[in-house]
């Protein structure tokens, strides 16, 4: 009942956007009739492709499940009329920790695990690995947010894992007689800490966040061996790059710091 009150039905036209990309995400959305399809740019590409279809009974809007900040990283279209229905997250949250916390964590981590998938179609590191390679990487990823100002790691700490940017800009710094240079800059899409892993290096660079970021984090032991059964798909999706200044918006190619 206070999920009813405190939702919407919404009743759509064919080719009618249920949000944007870049849009806050603050509710889950569910089709109650019709399909949408979730459109995005692939990191390479120039122009948006579908990266999932949504049908009757079928969740979008996953993201809003992962971090207190997110926005929207994809846009949602009608593909024929359909009615939605949007339910405000802090209410669901509300409704499912009455039942419990067990079903509460069990529901969000399905979530989550929907709205990661969204974000590993989008990378252009995983659009050729096979299925199998991805499902490994989907099982053992996991959501880290780092608030403004904050480091995710520090120049010379122990390489444990890969990154993949879901959310928010970071830069890559180094130490410049006690000052940080920026030496890049990696926003949504960026795969980067990937380069260490082999030998377990130290860290060449300190990732600090500009603003509240939202990152994946895949463990070293999972993805060593995925890179390297993919090595030459993992090489064609680097593109180093530095910037002067922050990137406007994203550029269409896959910020790789060494």
């Amino acid at each position: 009942a206070e999920i009813e009150a405190a939702g919407r039905v919404r009743s759509l036209k064919k080719n009618d956007v249920l949000f944007r990309s870049g849009e806050p995400a603050d509710a889950l959305f569910v089709v109650a009739s019709g399909a949408c399809a979730l459109r995005g740019v692939r990191r390479g590409d120039e122009d948006a492709a579908v990266i999932r279809r949504a049908g009757r009974g079928d969740v979008l809007g996953e993201e809003a499940t992962v971090s207190d900040f997110s926005t929207r990283q994809l846009e949602a279209r009608c593909e024929e009329e359909s009615v939605v229905a949007e339910v405000p997250l802090v209410v669901l949250r509300r409704a499912i920790g009455r039942v419990g916390s067990d079903a509460m964590e069990r529901i969000e981590r399905a979530l989550r695990r929907t709205a990661t998938l969204d974000l590993l179609h989008t990378a252009s590191f995983t659009r050729a690995l096979a299925d199998a390679d991805v499902a490994l990487l989907l099982d053992a990823a996991r959501h880290v947010q780092v608030a403004r100002g904050d480091s995710l790691y520090r120049e010379g700490d122990v390489a444990d894992a890969a990154y993949l940017v879901a959310d928010g800009l970071l830069q890559a710094q180094t130490d410049d007689d006690g000052k940080p240079r920026v030496e890049a800059y990696l926003q949504r899409g960026d795969l980067f800490g990937d380069e260490e892993l082999a030998e377990r290096e130290p860290r060449r660079v300190t990732i600090a966040a500009s603003g509240p970021a939202w990152v994946v984090a895949i463990p070293r032991d999972v993805f060593l061996p995925v890179a390297r059964r993919n090595a030459p798909k993992l090489a064609a999706a680097h593109r180093i790059t530095t910037h002067a200044a922050p990137p406007k918006a994203p550029s269409g190619t896959t910020t790789h710091v060494c």
